[in-house]
């Protein structure tokens, strides 16, 4: 099972990778064996945060075969937990920049930990960029505070200084990502198709199934499936079993790929801040016709004469739209508008 998600965006040095440093704990422990040293700690993983650590090794190379990473590639991985998978992806000479919150884990990441614990506080490192070795470094911070465009490039200018790289090349995302932020992350990350190539992240199975559905009218189609399409192409990958995490969710998790589209690669739109906001207001009662949900925007009559104009019927309701109906009818409206 192996597919070089790296292979069609390298980024190439002019030097030969460097060498992780293979020393210190993240060299010396397996995924059971960092639970372990964990529990030793005291470590409590946090329900509020929604942590539920993948450390099955084999599912973990699994993951790491499949992203094909090397060491022309730049990974940026959000919630690396207790390194596990980080420590393959140094292993495989990929330049990792992780972004972790929780100060216990970043704690634990950036040192040999004595107390995980410890209540210092550690608000000063928030914001800040941890070298651990040559090719990892850990940022503290929330993922979904942080502005990922600048995180994207803030590791290529760390990883490749100037000169040494095609700027253009774009950027492998990976995580496993707490069940609790997914829409929100998938919202934050979805439009950044021009510093990111692929989002390779561990969901819900049951998210990740009804994420992939591309069946118009079926009962889980929704405005995410819409917005999912326009921003990328969706693969998912391969079901885990929930006994593989720690602490044991209630449900099995899944991989999914999400190769994402630059502008260029998007279907055209007359205003895309509009065409999510028509989506997402198109569904708020999804079985509602859309002449009565898309409300302020346009008057009943006016809305089924855009519809019209894109050949469909005046009682279309937005369950039953594809992507490409979805793109018509925004165009509809804005002519309409500049009418």
């Amino acid at each position: 099972m192996r597919f070089h998600l790296c292979s069609r965006n390298v980024v190439k040095a002019s030097a030969s990778p460097r060498k992780p440093a293979e020393k210190g704990w993240l060299w010396t422990q397996s995924g059971g064996t960092i639970r372990n040293r964990l529990k030793e700690k005291n470590f409590r993983p946090k329900k509020s945060m929604g942590q539920n650590f993948m450390e099955d090794d084999s599912v973990i190379r699994d993951i790491v075969d499949y992203s094909g990473v090397h060491g022309s590639c730049i990974v940026v991985e959000v919630g690396p937990g207790t390194g596990a998978m980080t420590k393959q992806l140094v292993k495989s000479g990929a330049r990792v920049y992780a972004v972790e919150k929780d100060d216990r884990l970043f704690r634990y990441l950036t040192n040999e930990p004595q107390d995980i614990e410890d209540d210092a506080d550690l608000k000063e490192t928030r914001g800040m960029a941890h070298a651990v070795s040559e090719n990892l470094t850990v940022l503290h911070q929330d993922v979904l505070k942080v502005d990922l465009g600048k995180v994207a490039r803030d590791a290529r200018a760390l990883y490749f200084p100037e000169g040494s790289n095609n700027d253009s090349e774009r950027i492998l995302l990976m995580g496993n990502l707490p069940y609790n932020i997914t829409r929100d992350f998938l919202m934050k990350a979805l439009p950044m198709g021009e510093e990111y190539s692929t989002l390779l992240l561990m969901l819900q199975h049951e998210v990740a199934v009804r994420l992939i559905e591309n069946s118009p009218g079926s009962t889980d189609w929704r405005a995410m499936n819409i917005i999912l399409q326009y921003y990328c192409d969706a693969k998912y990958v391969f079901r885990v079993d929930r006994f593989k995490y720690t602490p044991v969710p209630k449900v099995d998790g899944a991989l999914v790929e999400l190769q994402l589209k630059s502008k260029s690669e998007r279907k055209p739109v007359p205003c895309e801040k509009d065409f999510i906001s028509l989506v997402k207001r198109g569904f708020l009662q999804k079985r509602k016709m859309l002449s009565n949900a898309l409300r302020p925007t346009l008057e009943g009559p006016e809305i089924q004469e855009c519809l019209k104009q894109c050949g469909l019927p005046v009682d279309a309701r937005a369950q039953s739209l594809s992507l490409d109906e979805f793109v018509a009818l925004s165009w509809a409206i804005h002519e309409y508008q500049k009418a």
